[in-house]
């Protein structure tokens, strides 16, 4: 991936779910939750729902979940311990937060081997054993698969420090930016749900990277991504539902729809320091302009045609 060395992660911080018997056939029938009872994903598909939109999960932090041997440190075996407490909740599934080999620097989170346990929480034979007991349950478990973390002692990190290359800048384009958000919006759409963010503690300047930060252009250029990080299908969102991407050859604009109980939304970015104009699908007509940063002035249509200022976004309800 050529662009954002923000290492964009997927379900918040890459959730990967670990998939036991049944799972492929469960539905949402089997798992006994009453529908009124969860919230699940609207994506604007009249589907019956999986049964991870419709499951309890329940998120653990081992080490101060339960301590099953008294050294003060919760672990593995006391998860294995609570699972019939847990499972009387009406907890579907749990969700169980880092808990592989880590010199423990920061909490856990700096991975040092993604194959063993840290030594707190227990070996290998207790997490599998935790998973057994979970399968005669019929539980289901997530697991968190940190990526953008990491320690300085684990292998490819080490390596990496040989290399004169790992402080090199990469440059991005407009359509790889576009289409890695496409991508991200597709993958997860039918199967999981994302977390979309443009920045982290190490890039942290999104307006210097992706916007233009000289004074003319620096809140423009901020709205301008803030109105595309919020409609994403993603976590934060301000709208909910299908995504659709528009225009890939166009290289003024990223523009898409979403499509939320009947209703259709354009929302249009223009990514450069002049004026762009964007031209309508023939089907597309305006019904309401929702929201539009930048100028004073709203954005001009003309002819079928959105005329956008430099850095200007806006979100229309379409007819």
């Amino acid at each position: 991936m050529i662009m954002l060395k923000k290492r964009l992660t997927l379900s918040a911080i890459l959730l990967a779910s670990l998939t036991f018997s049944g799972l492929c056939s469960a539905s949402s029938q089997d798992n006994g939750i009453e529908s009124s009872s969860v919230v699940a994903i609207n994506d604007g598909a009249s589907v019956h729902p999986s049964w991870w939109k419709e499951a309890v999960f329940y998120q653990i932090y081992p080490r101060s979940f339960k301590d099953s041997n008294g050294d003060g440190i919760g672990d593995l075996k006391g998860i294995t311990e609570k699972l019939d407490y847990l499972k009387d909740l009406g907890v579907n599934g749990i969700w169980i937060n880092p808990h592989y080999d880590s010199p423990n620097v920061d909490n856990g989170y700096d991975i040092r081997d993604y194959r063993k346990i840290i030594r707190e929480y227990g070996t290998m034979e207790d997490f599998e054993l935790l998973i057994a007991e979970m399968k005669k349950r019929d539980m289901h478990m997530m697991i968190d698969v940190v990526v953008n973390h990491s320690s300085d002692l684990f292998d490819l990190i080490r390596v990496d420090r040989s290399s004169e290359e790992r402080w090199r800048k990469k440059t991005w384009q407009l359509s790889q930016f576009r289409q890695i958000n496409n991508r991200l919006n597709n993958m997860t759409g039918e199967y999981g749900w994302n977390t979309f963010f443009l920045n982290n503690h190490d890039n942290p300047r999104l307006v210097s990277h992706f916007g233009d930060d000289r004074a003319q252009w620096r809140e423009l250029s901020a709205k301008a991504l803030a109105t595309m990080a919020l409609t994403q299908r993603a976590t934060p969102a301000l709208i909910y539902g299908a995504y659709q991407y528009l225009d890939p050859d166009n290289n003024d604009v990223y523009a898409y729809t979403r499509i939320l109980d009947g209703e259709k939304y354009l929302i249009v970015v223009n990514f450069w320091e002049q004026p762009v104009s964007y031209a309508l699908p023939e089907s597309f007509s305006i019904k309401k302009t929702l929201l539009e940063s930048g100028m004073k002035e709203q954005v001009r249509t003309n002819a079928g045609k959105l005329e956008l200022q430099p850095w200007q976004s806006g979100i229309y309800q379409l007819n």
